[in-house]
């Protein structure tokens, strides 16, 4: 199996534990979403699992709950054999101030903020920049006690990693601590981003630049690294990374909490349709002017006081000149995040749904500089990213 069907295997988890949640309706859960490796799409095949986070509404579960959330799990499992984390958290632990003892945490939140795929029930997005926003008055320690919590679970991975690098332990295994320590090192590497101007960024982009801004020697090509799915240990252990967490707690620390301190974070909403020819059974794509050989299906923001459904009726027309088509179902929503002209963190979240058209004659906006009707194959050649590999899985 290919490594794009690999990831492609993770997503259909994803949407068949989405299934399970719509099927059973617990009424005792607030939200599900995943997080981590795979929600940022960036899964390596072997080592990764599925982190849910199951927030609930109360503090106690009774044992049927517990057996029906155990049930759920199971019977995704039984499809999909591949390593799914529940970490059940009550309301007390959500909505507490931040703290470094549990999952809910400054760094988390904001990964959160960043990175979390709902599934089932409220998404908690607003929830997080609220709890953000009042731990800011405690973020300066916050976050040194979550660098000192960091620092310590590295050195005890880098160990054990160095005695097992000398020894007979399977590679399997050891990739598997690599990962680990890498997971650490992208966490730290978004605080130091962060709180030098950057943007979000992928892991490992994220601890590159990081290396860089605190004169870090890497022991491997930087082009490497950005590609290194599979061969992560090229540089999350060979590099010394002790000097990262000396500046960020003993030169930084001010300036970093400031930083976060003052950074806003705006949630925006945009739609997408993905469009079926009713005769033809093939659906429409548009290439971006702006974009080099960028593909995408018709989409653009909701604008403040529209519907949904308002906001699809204007993109489509603007972007297409289409005015008739009939809405047969809806995407789970995907997101990303980015930051603005005016230094804002925006996390754009995107609704897609399916629908049908009669029309086969396109008018396009100065927006595309094309369009195609292709089917499902032609697709994916024409772009494999996370949102076009959940779109391909609704095509027939």
């Amino acid at each position: 199996m290919n490594s794009d069907n690999e990831s492609l295997q993770f997503y259909k988890m994803g949407l068949e534990l989405k299934k399970q949640f719509d099927k059973t309706q617990p009424s005792f859960v607030k939200s599900v979403f995943i997080y981590g490796s795979v929600s940022r799409g960036e899964m390596v095949p072997g080592l990764s699992d599925l982190d849910v986070m199951v927030v609930l509404k109360k503090d106690t579960l009774k044992k049927r709950e517990i057996y029906l959330l155990n049930r759920i799990n199971k019977s995704v499992y039984k499809i999909y054999p591949i390593h799914m984390t529940f970490r059940i958290r009550s309301p007390s632990e959500m909505f507490e101030e931040c703290s470094t003892t549990n999952d809910f945490g400054i760094t988390s939140c904001l990964n959160y903020y960043r990175d979390a795929w709902y599934i089932y029930g409220d998404d908690l997005t607003n929830e997080f920049i609220k709890k953000i926003r009042r731990s800011k008055k405690a973020l300066k320690e916050n976050l040194r006690e979550r660098i000192l919590e960091l620092r310590k679970n590295f050195r005890s991975f880098y160990s054990i990693h160095a005695f097992q690098s000398s020894t007979t332990t399977t590679s399997t295994t050891k990739r598997s601590l690599s990962y680990q320590i890498g997971d650490l090192l992208g966490e730290l590497a978004q605080i130091v981003c962060l709180a030098n101007g950057e943007d979000f960024m992928s892991t490992n982009e994220a601890i590159i630049k990081a290396a860089k801004l605190s004169k870090i020697k890497l022991f491997a090509d930087a082009n490497k690294i950005k590609q290194s799915k599979k061969h992560i240990d090229l540089f999350y252990t060979y590099a010394c990374f002790e000097k990262l967490f000396h500046n960020l707690l003993k030169k930084n620390l001010n300036k970093t909490a400031t930083v976060l301190r003052n950074q806003q974070f705006l949630v925006r909403d945009t739609v997408g349709l993905v469009l079926q020819n009713i005769k033809t059974k093939k659906y429409l794509i548009l290439k971006r002017s702006t974009i080099s050989n960028y593909w995408t299906v018709p989409k653009g923001g909701v604008n403040q006081g529209e519907t949904f459904n308002a906001a699809l009726k204007r993109e489509l027309f603007e972007e297409t000149g289409i005015t008739k088509f009939v809405i047969k179902g809806e995407i789970p929503s995907l997101n990303h995040v980015y930051k603005n002209e005016n230094g804002c963190i925006v996390k754009v979240k995107t609704h897609l749904f399916i629908a049908q058209t009669p029309d086969i004659e396109i008018t396009l906006s100065s927006e595309h500089a094309r369009f195609k009707w292709v089917d499902k194959k032609q697709f994916l050649q024409h772009s494999k990213n996370k949102i076009n590999l959940l779109i391909a899985e609704y095509m027939v």
